[in-house]
């Protein structure tokens, strides 16, 4: 048995005897108050109760659409993917048959293995075994240890050089100081002796051979023994 609607009259009759009890309990002049009260709170719950309505229902037609919106961008979705792939078989089907049609006959690849001889045999491109490698770098290893012997071997010499150059400044200062020629003595000849050319000579033909071995080039200088 269904008690719905009898719940719904025991409701109604609440209501209304609550209304009643309201209704002869206010004064006469209130009454009219009340009554505008109650037509307006009980349209606007017709309103609010209206437009719930209608906005569920727009809701649920708007729900039905996106439903419809989706599905259709999911069949566009697989209709432009196997569009695609068609399109992608098409584009090697006709690369399968240009590569058929244009193979290279054996002729052909005789002639291009030929070509690729001949530059072989023009181009060096062998790649040196470990011996030479290891002979090249025997090479470099002394030529480096040669250079730097020089280099130290030019620093000994710039100092025999300044020895040389101090001992010629000496002896210059001491012939300024040396009375003329006219009034000197036969004993006081032998200062005027100049004892620093064969000095002189020396140390201008090592200075040329030291600005040559700097001027040089740096492999120069590792080709010099």
């Amino acid at each position: 048995m269904d008690w719905t609607p009898l719940k719904k009259d025991l409701t109604r009759r609440r209501f209304l005897e609550l209304h009643l009890d309201v209704v002869s309990s206010l004064p006469a002049d209130h009454l009219a108050f009340y009554l505008n009260d109650l037509c307006e709170t009980s349209a606007r719950r017709i309103q609010t109760a209206w437009r719930g309505y209608r906005a569920r229902k727009k809701f649920s037609e708007q729900k039905e659409e996106l439903y419809r919106e989706k599905a259709a961008v999911a069949i566009q979705r697989q209709v432009r993917h196997w569009l695609h792939s068609k399109a992608e078989r098409q584009e090697l089907s006709k690369q399968q048959e240009s590569y058929l049609t244009n193979r290279i006959n054996e002729e052909r690849l005789q002639q291009l293995q030929q070509k690729a001889n001949r530059w072989q045999e023009n181009h060096d491109t062998k790649f040196p075994g470990i011996k030479q490698m290891s002979d090249t770098h025997s090479d470099v290893q002394n030529r480096l240890e040669n250079f730097y012997w020089k280099m130290n071997e030019g620093e000994n010499r710039h100092q025999r050089m300044s020895a040389r150059c101090a001992q010629l400044e000496a002896i210059s200062m001491l012939m300024k100081e040396l009375p003329p020629l006219s009034q000197s003595e036969d004993v006081d000849l032998s200062w005027y002796h100049c004892t620093s050319l064969p000095l002189a000579t020396a140390a201008r033909i090592a200075h040329k051979r030291q600005l040559k071995s700097m001027n040089a080039p740096w492999w120069n200088k590792l080709k010099m023994q």
